[in-house]
């Protein structure tokens, strides 16, 4: 049981749907051990890297330990839980499907309204080069 939920933890960590809070690196610990102090990002990631690497006899110590500082960090409010990346991508595909269609509408108006622009080009550019040609001193300073 211990396994499956570090296991889980860092899955969603991996896959986007939990980050860790940026104030993780303000919360501090004493190591009794050390004369240092290290944030609970760093006993976290250390925690998780020695889970991820030891054998599986040690497994379940390292398990014990790392969900330990999973539930501090819980604790604390700094796991926070986002929409995940596959979530996040499906919104991204949705948006660009919106944003093809509108671009699609825009082309046909174009298309549409093209013939007449181009007539009324042409009609006003006659007129001027038949003014132009009359001799308008406006047009020749």
């Amino acid at each position: 049981m211990l396994v499956q939920k570090v296991e889980e933890f860092i899955r969603r960590l991996h896959d986007g749907i939990y980050t860790i809070d940026p104030k993780a690196n303000e919360i501090m610990f004493s190591n009794p051990s050390k004369s240092t102090d290290k944030s609970l990002t760093a006993y976290l990631t250390e925690e998780m890297y020695e889970y991820q690497t030891l054998s599986t006899l040690s497994s379940r110590i390292a398990a014990a330990s790392c969900l330990m500082w999973i539930n501090r960090a819980f604790t604390y409010g700094v796991v926070k839980e986002d929409e995940g990346l596959v979530n996040r991508l499906i919104k991204k595909d949705e948006q660009i499907s919106i944003l093809k269609e509108g671009n699609t509408k825009l082309h046909e108006e174009v298309e549409k309204y093209a013939p007449d622009l181009v007539f009324k080009y042409d009609e006003l550019n006659t007129k001027f080069h038949r003014i132009v040609s009359k001799g308008d001193k406006t047009f020749h300073e």
